[in-house]
């Protein structure tokens, strides 16, 4: 559905731990999905932060949270 490759990892990972909070992951949803105005984001997403029906993907040192209503338009 969506692949973050190594070196968007590493980049990531770099933000990541410029952040104050610990434990800080990301989280990826689409805005206004199925328009012509949606944008996909990506944000941060510190513990506690994530929406309950969000999917979890576990990386190396991050975490991922998918938005559940996005997912569908993340696929292709």
């Amino acid at each position: 559905m969506i692949e973050i490759t190594e070196s968007a990892q590493e980049c990531l990972v770099e933000l990541l731990s410029k952040q104050e909070a610990t434990d800080i992951g990301i989280r990826i949803f689409i805005t206004d999905p199925g328009t012509p105005t949606a944008e996909t984001c990506l944000a941060y997403c510190k513990p506690g932060e994530e929406q309950e029906n969000d999917h979890k993907v576990d990386y190396p040192k991050f975490v991922c949270w998918l938005d559940d209503r996005s997912i569908p338009f993340l696929e292709e």
